[in-house]
């Protein structure tokens, strides 16, 4: 079986472990991949995968967007003018960007193909409505759909209630994974002192992230402490001007780069809240999962409805403060079964399980041919 990847976002980390773990699987990749600033480089160790990468300009209007499409799509034919005889599936990595060309490629070549749906589709709907019915046609034409979460899932039904019984039963739930350097030991068990509940952050400084806001509760709650980790983003200096006014419970690292460095530091915490008013899934929740930390989240947006409520940890409002302060207390009181919950459900999430759901998505896909 072949796969033909096209995916304006390969410059994403968790794409090339995705893509690497497919290739243990001997699936043959093909990876395009339409840069808009600057390429990047991987290593595959030999793996079946090849990889091309074009640079293609931003463009975003009615009529510049079908100009990078009829771009892309020339590249495409140009690179692999040869081979799509050979390619068994196309996987478009957004609907627009990728998708699109993969559904014209679709009908060129008479080949089967898979779009993933991201939180960025919504938004291109959202802000370019003109976009819509592109969307619903090749959402229709499409073997199955991708989504990271059953809330993004939800999102997508509600966006195309006139489609929504044919493009449920395409729609496949499959999340992102995270390094196996957070599996590499299991954290032994610990009790949280009560009377000082440590929470960590971890992520960009930018506005949807909240931030400010989780600065500003921590400080007003005295028994509770903050680590912060992370940077970054057009709200850092913002961020850092306040972090130099917070009051002693509030401890600031910086960025980590380094799995073992993250790891460590989250083993002297209690819980992990990120409290964003947009999130597309939120990898670090799963990540602290893996270390036996219970999350806090917010309502209606990324992980939300991955879990049940309770069973690794609460959504919130995050301008509700009272709703944080429910959350801590009712982890706390049940802190040992809901570490334990989050330990055994990050397992869910380790790459080696996420590309054998897809390989079998890629083998269902490619036996209806």
């Amino acid at each position: 079986m072949r796969v033909l990847h096209i995916n304006c976002n390969f410059d994403s980390n968790h794409f090339y472990y995705q893509y690497f773990n497919l290739g243990k699987l001997n699936i043959k990749q093909d990876i395009f991949y339409p840069f808009r600033s600057s390429p990047v480089s991987y290593d595959f160790q030999n793996l079946p995968i090849e990889y091309i990468q074009k640079k293609i300009p931003k463009l975003s209007t009615k009529l510049l967007y079908k100009l990078k499409i009829r771009k892309i799509l020339n590249e495409l034919l140009e690179s692999y003018h040869d081979k799509f005889k050979d390619i068994n599936i196309i996987h478009g990595h957004t609907l627009f960007s990728d998708g699109y060309p993969a559904y014209i490629l679709s009908r060129k070549f008479n080949t089967r193909y898979i779009v993933s749906f991201r939180k960025t589709d919504l938004l291109f709907i959202k802000y370019k409505p003109w976009l819509r019915n592109l969307g619903l046609r090749v959402l229709q034409g499409a073997s199955s759909i991708v989504c990271i979460t059953y809330l993004l899932k939800q999102k997508l039904l509600d966006q195309y209630p006139e489609a929504e019984s044919i493009l449920n039963s395409k729609i496949s739930v499959i999340s992102n994974g995270i390094s196996e350097s957070f599996f590499l030991s299991e954290k032994a068990h610990h009790t949280p002192n009560k009377e000082k509940i440590n929470l960590l952050y971890i992520g960009r400084f930018r506005r949807q992230k909240n931030v400010h806001k989780l600065i500003r509760f921590v400080s007003q709650n005295p028994n509770l402490n903050l680590s912060i980790i992370g940077g970054g983003g057009h709200f850092n200096t913002y961020i850092e001007r306040l972090l130099k006014k917070a009051p002693g419970n509030i401890e600031f690292y910086g960025w980590m780069n380094d799995p073992k460095e993250i790891i460590k530091t989250m083993n002297n915490q209690d819980i992990f809240i990120m409290i964003s008013s947009r999130e597309t899934f939120g990898i670090a929740y799963v990540e602290a999962m893996s270390q036996k930390l219970p999350i806090i989240y917010s309502r209606n947006t990324g992980i939300y409805g991955t879990f049940d409520e309770g069973v690794v940890g609460f959504g919130v409002d995050p301008d509700k403060p009272s709703q944080i302060i429910a959350a801590i207390n009712n982890i706390v009181s049940d802190y040992r079964t809901i570490a334990e919950n989050c330990y055994k459900l990050s397992l869910n999430f380790r790459w080696e399980k996420i590309c054998s759901d897809l390989n079998k998505l890629y083998l269902k896909v490619y036996n209806e041919q």
